[in-house]
């Protein structure tokens, strides 16, 4: 058994990454990073061949996660492999091609802003089977299933857990405003990209995050909608067309 742990770090960066879609059928950064965990599995079958098949297991968390369903995918359909296993946690979507392999199994909170990128308006899904978290929305014993499972975080890890059903409300009016401003992807793409993932860029992902720290190191949702708003309508409206 293989395992392969997709990981993501900076987070200015990382959703650099996940705003960068262009227009194939998976966005081009997750895409790209999916390649590049392959060569390294490749690297690690060449130095430690398996007797026969190997069996795999694949997980990763938020941009991680959307790679690790692209891995699994390739991996499944290579056929080099006895098993393929994989499971994501609040990952993004990441294709406009979902095949429902019944081996990939995606944990996401419906409230998450993280699951809801690309839109599904941009024709967007994830590979395999979605498994949702319980939500205020959609199930009414949510309130006594979170509440045990505050217990159990608590006792696994010794900290307690935020639930809190309105902290993603910021971000979702940023893809409110973003899906207003662009009518599909393609325009996104030409238009909208580049300046959120140009680093020097006064609006892009790495800036706004930075500049919407508070004095903990934590980022806080409300700047970061207000300085999205504000620059873009002030510096970019007059570019799109």
């Amino acid at each position: 058994m293989i395992s392969l742990v997709v990981c993501g770090n900076n987070y200015g960066e990382k959703w650099a990454s996940n705003v960068s879609i262009g227009n194939g059928t998976i966005p081009e950064r997750f895409s790209e990073a999916a390649g590049k965990a392959l060569q390294e599995l490749d690297a690690y079958l060449n130095r430690y061949p398996p007797e026969g098949k190997a069996k795999i297991w694949i997980t990763g968390y938020s941009r991680g996660g959307a790679v690790a369903d692209i891995v699994a995918a390739r991996c499944t359909d290579s056929g080099r492999f006895q098993d393929v296993y994989a499971y994501s946690f609040a990952a993004p979507r990441h294709t406009r091609e979902p095949d429902q392999y019944r081996n990939i199994f995606n944990v996401f909170r419906q409230e998450d802003i993280v699951s809801k990128i690309p839109p599904q308006e941009w024709g967007f899904e994830r590979y395999g089977v979605d498994l949702p978290i319980v939500s205020p929305d959609t199930d009414l014993d949510s309130t006594e299933i979170m509440k045990r499972t505050a217990e159990l975080n608590q006792e696994i890890t010794g900290a307690p857990m935020i639930i809190n059903p309105d902290l993603n409300y910021h971000p979702r009016c940023i893809i409110d405003y973003v899906l207003y401003l662009m009518p599909d992807s393609a325009a996104y793409t030409r238009l909208l990209q580049p300046v959120l993932v140009d680093r020097n860029n006064p609006a892009s992902c790495k800036t706004l995050f930075h500049n919407s720290l508070d004095s903990s190191g934590n980022l806080c949702w409300i700047s970061l909608r207000v300085k999205f708003t504000v620059e873009f309508r002030v510096k970019f409206w007059y570019n799109f067309d």
